[in-house]
């Protein structure tokens, strides 16, 4: 892979802003810490503030699909997250009551290397800690034990529980969807709705000598138990530690990604699955409950003035279970501290554009993973009766035929909807996609803004109902006329 493989701790972009501004972040969390490396290697000066008491803090594991494993082999992190994650060589599919096998997904050397990574799993707390230890070695100030209680988006600054107030040019909300960035940027009372489902991330599971089947099957391999209105995923995390994530229907629980209750309630509603998922639910102590909420859609990721930028699940949040989780916030690092690289003045017209172009790159990727995902889980929880049911099970036997994902019958029709899918969500380059922003548009938005006004001819008129809205979207309305011109088709002799 063309990635560094030792940590970069400079000129992660091979250029830096022009200007240096104070970044504040609120949320130490793997979205706060990417966007502080990331800001930090654009040429800014970044803070993090996190309430919790240190590095390293958290339960579970989370799947790294392969967008994600790039970013972290761009970022130098490539050999540590070979050593402490445990690669997917490919996903099963089972029928939740009897454990027969219904469809796999196998991770060809070939798909993953048109993809240029693999996919891992991997506990929580080693990612936060190899992000932490990054983003401190290049420079960034990460203060714990932290609580910002609130955000003023007209200093624009953030105030400490302890009365303290701290300054900033922009303040980052990297504080999830319940934390006061988002509220300051969205206003007070917004409504959640419950989602369909609570996720469950069994955080302590004891071995058992009969569960040696999941070990010795293959090291790596994820299983999916398909139930009606409930399923169970299991990876591994690490070489001898195995993360279990159950999803069932609404229970009323709060969103919640860190405080640990008891699993029994819960899995009672699985005395239906196979023995091996039984035993596996036995040997589990505490579980962290996490409810799908469904946000309502925010029309900007930050305030008027660009004062406060919501990023990660402050911004777009997915449903619990979801493979995507981190990626997502971590490929928004990766975006704004790109186009942030590329600042060179202070102006505010000039700070706003690139925030107009961060959520531009990154809001119509976000929505079609969350409803890719939410698609996902929705799938795995269809109950026998449901028309879809068989349609599923019909897709199901169609893969086994050809091997799903079988590169050398990459031209059957059913493969190759897989693929485009695979490819879609899994082969997405962040910084590819800041950089054709900028060729296409960041040049010529520069030109506008520096021009007292420019005529832009288009090919045709329908060309208009495109460019208007982009260049009021990017502050330009004033700078910029739109014309058309009909091109003639004949021959000139």
């Amino acid at each position: 892979m063309p990635f560094p493989t030792a940590p970069v701790k400079e000129d992660l972009f091979r250029r830096r802003a022009e200007v240096a501004l104070d970044f504040v972040v609120v949320g130490g969390s793997i979205a706060g810490l990417s966007c502080a490396y990331n800001l930090n290697q654009a040429g800014h000066n970044v803070r993090v503030l996190e309430r919790s008491s240190g590095p390293g803090i958290g339960t579970g594991g989370l799947r790294v699909p392969p967008n994600m494993t790039k970013l972290l082999f761009h970022w130098g992190l490539g050999a540590q997250l070979v050593k402490l994650a445990v690669k997917c060589p490919r996903i099963e599919f089972l029928e939740s009551t009897t454990g027969e096998y219904l469809s796999g997904l196998v991770m060809h050397e070939e798909v993953m290397a048109e993809l240029q990574a693999d996919m891992y799993g991997m506990l929580y707390s080693d990612l936060h800690l190899m992000l932490y230890d990054l983003a401190v070695a290049a420079g960034v100030r990460v203060d714990f034990n932290v609580n910002v209680v609130d955000v003023d988006v007209s200093e624009p600054s953030v105030l400490l529980a302890s009365g303290q107030r701290l300054q900033a040019d922009i303040v980052i909300g990297a504080d999830g969807p319940q934390g006061i960035s988002r509220e300051r940027v969205f206003g007070p009372g917004e409504k959640f709705k419950i989602g369909p489902f609570t996720g469950y991330t069994l955080i302590r599971i004891l071995w058992d000598p009969k569960l040696r089947s999941l070990v010795d099957d293959e090291m790596g391999l994820w299983k999916v138990w398909m139930g009606a209105h409930r399923c169970v995923l299991t990876f591994f995390v690490c070489s001898d530690q195995y993360a279990v994530q159950l999803i069932c229907p609404s229970q009323e629980a709060v969103h919640n990604w860190t405080k640990s209750m008891p699993l029994l309630p819960t899995a009672e509603k699985f005395d239906d699955f196979e023995e091996t998922v039984q035993r596996l639910l036995r040997l589990v102590t505490q579980t962290v409950e996490t409810q799908n909420v469904i946000q309502e859609s925010t029309s900007v990721w930050y305030d008027k003035d660009g004062h406060v930028v919501l990023i990660g699940d402050a911004a777009h949040l997915l449903n619990p279970g979801t493979t995507h989780g981190s990626s997502l916030a971590m490929e928004d690092a990766a975006v704004l501290g790109s186009l942030f690289s590329r600042l060179r003045s202070r102006d505010k017209g000039d700070i706003m554009r690139l925030l107009a172009a961060y959520q531009e790159i990154r809001e119509d990727r976000c929505v079609e993973v969350n409803k890719s995902e939410f698609g996902k889980c929705a799938i795995s929880t269809i109950a026998p009766g449901d028309p879809m049911y068989e349609v599923r099970n019909a897709g199901f036997a169609a893969s086994r035929e050809v091997k799903a994902l079988d590169w050398e019958n990459l031209g059957d029709p059913y493969l190759q909807n897989v693929w485009e899918e695979f490819k879609g969500s899994f082969g997405y380059e962040a910084y590819d996609a800041a950089d054709d922003w900028w060729v296409d548009w960041g040049i010529l938005t520069e030109r506008l803004a520096a021009a007292p006004t420019m005529v832009v001819t288009s090919a045709a008129e329908e060309d208009n109902d495109e460019l208007v809205p982009a260049f009021d979207r990017l502050g330009l309305t004033s700078h910029v006329v739109v014309t058309s011109v009909t091109q003639d088709n004949g021959l000139h002799r």
